[in-house]
């Protein structure tokens, strides 16, 4: 029934498609929580595992998998879920040894496949499977008439092989008849078949074995499509090479890539999968771009238009995590456990029940809640998603505002919630952040908790800050969710108090009775020459020193209008007697908070005071204040 020729590149209203799903979250790549399978679809070949070759027309669990899954690949006809032990299981049509088990039997239930070592990642193309060993070495099985098993043939093969010479493999991908690798050293090397520029080589021949690609360096994350390859590189920018007839390589034109080319225009990009004939790219800030064949909706965009360059895909929600495609179907996941979907859905791999296409993205909402992530491959018919715990955050901020410095606020609350149909372990919550010592958790009731199904616990959060100003800090929770680590940010501002006049008190001289110098200060040869002032400051302030020499004055008025004021021209007779202070000029000192100490030499605007009876009156000003004045008396000797 399958002849072992690629197939040819043409699109009809027939064709289904595979959910494809390269799940990559902003902050990093991460293994996703061990959990169920889901799975609904086209199931001729037994390829959803679930014992009958019936399509269920709505999504349902996997039974008999002897470990949670990891992760899920599919193929054209099979499926491979990798297990929470490192194991491999696999099921569907096997015409070519492609489930490993030695044998060419077709299985609608899960079988061990038997790897050379346990597994940390596996990959699905048309009738072979790849797995990543945990020793960075990578096995091959099934169908190799293209060189897709890398062992230098061109035969099948009914168990794994090691594809020799290959090792320090990080990522594993693969398309139709073709399948690369990516290396610790940011390299990748591609084999098998070359017709359509799939080996990035400049050349389209197979490739027997693996071999490196020209000048493609500093890679983080590879991708293949059906007939396409692309790779991310350290500063966010995508190379792609292969067919491109229908702009998947996302150049802005139809013309077929040997060698990788870079796409104009698209940075900042954390993950890229591929369809049949089209990719989409998750950015940073969790927008998508969308390029390639779009006739069946694929891109959610609304049109059916191609796009030969990448262009934004406004109409999925904003804050995607994760993406997804299928043969032509794209999917989005968003941080909360919340997935949406666009396209094809001819064998309802949308998991909505029907085969209506979805011109524009739609919530999933057929699925189980608690999907962590969905399988990938790049043309099958099928929907795999991975069901596990999932943590759920009630907030992602928290702010506090106008707390005093020294104080504490009222206590905020964060709710983590297992939203999935596993067991969450809340491993640990800690304070992040240069300012984590501004936060304290008032209570913790989830530090060690395991959460069951709908579960919740609350953490409770306080800000005392220690001085004026915005702080940020954070909650770091982790967790055995998808989502093992999420955070919520904290912000708190404590006002500035408004500004303090300074406060002076101990104002003294050492000698109240002294010479004036005759010259600068410098000149000043013994403590009976000058005086010390002494004195206590609440604030840094600039201090003002006035020298006053008293004078007689008249009291005038009476009662509560009494004053002391110039005595007349010709005094009355009777008239009462009061002191004046008449001001000779004054000097400044920049002093600090505490104790203060300033030399007086007697001199005043460079001039020696004469032998008398005078009064130093100090003020303080900062912050825009003055302080109370203190006075104290001092004497001239002749």
């Amino acid at each position: 029934m399958f002849a072992q020729v690629k197939q040819v590149k043409c699109v009809t209203g027939a064709l289904a498609l595979l959910v494809v799903l390269a799940l990559a979250f902003a902050a990093a790549a991460q293994a996703s929580a061990p959990g169920q399978l889901q799975i609904d679809g086209y199931n001729k070949y037994g390829q959803l595992g679930i014992g009958s070759n019936e399509e269920p027309k709505a999504p349902v669990l996997v039974p008999g998998l002897s470990k949670a899954v990891t992760e899920v690949a599919g193929g054209y006809y099979d499926t491979y879920a990798l297990l929470s032990n490192g194991q491999l299981e696999g099921w569907g049509y096997n015409g070519y040894g492609e489930l490993g088990d030695g044998t060419t039997k077709e299985h609608n239930s899960p079988e061990g496949i038997a790897l050379p070592s346990s597994a940390t990642s596996v990959a699905a193309g048309e009738y072979f499977g790849m797995a990543l060993l945990s020793n960075g070495t990578v096995a091959m099985w099934g169908y190799g008439g293209y060189g897709e098993l890398g062992n230098g043939k061109t035969e099948e093969a009914l168990s794994p092989l090691v594809v020799p010479g290959l090792e320090h493999v990080t990522a594993i991908a693969a398309g139709c008849y073709y399948a690369m690798a990516l290396r610790s050293d940011g390299r990748v090397l591609a084999w098998g078949e070359g017709e359509y520029g799939e080996q990035g080589s400049g050349k389209t021949e197979k490739q027997e074995s693996p071999t490196l690609i020209p000048g493609l360096e500093n890679v983080v994350k590879i991708t293949a499509g059906c007939y396409s390859g692309y790779a991310i590189l350290a500063n966010g920018e995508v190379k792609a090479w292969g067919y491109n007839g229908y702009g998947e390589v996302g150049d802005g034109s139809n013309t077929q890539r040997d060698a990788p080319v870079p796409i104009p225009g698209l940075s900042n990009v954390t993950a890229i999968a591929a369809g049949e004939d089209f990719a989409i790219a998750l950015h940073t800030n969790g927008t998508l771009s969308g390029w390639g064949y779009n006739y069946y909706d694929e891109l959610g965009d609304g049109t059916k238009e191609e796009r030969r360059s990448p262009e934004t895909l406004t109409d999925w929600p904003a804050g995607v995590s994760g993406i997804s495609t299928a043969g032509y179907d794209s999917y989005a996941v968003l941080p909360s456990g919340e997935s949406f979907g666009a396209g094809y859905n001819g064998y309802d791999e949308l998991g909505d029940g029907n085969t209506e296409e979805h011109i524009t993205p739609q919530a999933l909402s057929g699925l189980l809640p608690g999907v962590v992530a969905f399988g990938h491959g790049n043309y099958n018919y099928d929907l795999l998603a991975i069901q596990g715990a999932f943590a759920s955050m009630s907030t992602s901020a928290l702010g506090f505002s106008s707390q005093p410095a020294g104080t504490s606020s009222p206590a905020q609350s964060i709710v983590v919630a297992n939203k999935g149909p596993a067991p969450l372990t809340v491993s640990g919550d800690v304070l992040t952040g240069s300012a984590a010592g501004s936060f304290t958790k008032s209570s913790d009731g989830c530090q060690g908790v395991t959460l069951a199904v709908g579960e919740t616990c609350t953490i409770a959060v306080a800000f005392t800050p220690s001085a004026p100003g915005t702080v940020t800090a954070s909650v770091a929770v982790s967790s055995s969710a998808a989502n093992a680590l999420s955070s919520v940010s904290l912000t708190g501002t404590a006002p500035t108090p408004p500004p303090v006049a300074p406060q002076l008190s101990g104002l003294s001289l050492s000698h109240s009775l002294f010479r004036a110098a005759s010259a600068g200060p410098t000149a000043v040869a013994a403590l009976s020459t000058g005086a010390l002032i002494s004195y206590t400051d609440t604030e840094a302030a600039t201090a003002t020193f006035t020298i006053q020499r008293p004078v007689v004055g008249a009291i005038k008025g009476s009662g509560h209008s009494k004053r002391c004021a110039a005595m007349p021209k010709h005094p009355k007779k009777g008239t009462k007697h009061c002191t004046l202070y008449r001001s000779l000029g004054s000097f400044t000192h920049v002093d600090v908070a505490g104790a203060n100490r300033v030399r007086f030499t007697g001199r005043l605007r460079n001039r020696k005071l004469a032998a008398g009876r005078y009064r130093l009156l100090m003020r303080a000003s900062a912050n825009g204040l003055t302080s109370g004045a203190l006075t104290k008396s001092f004497r001239i000797a002749r």
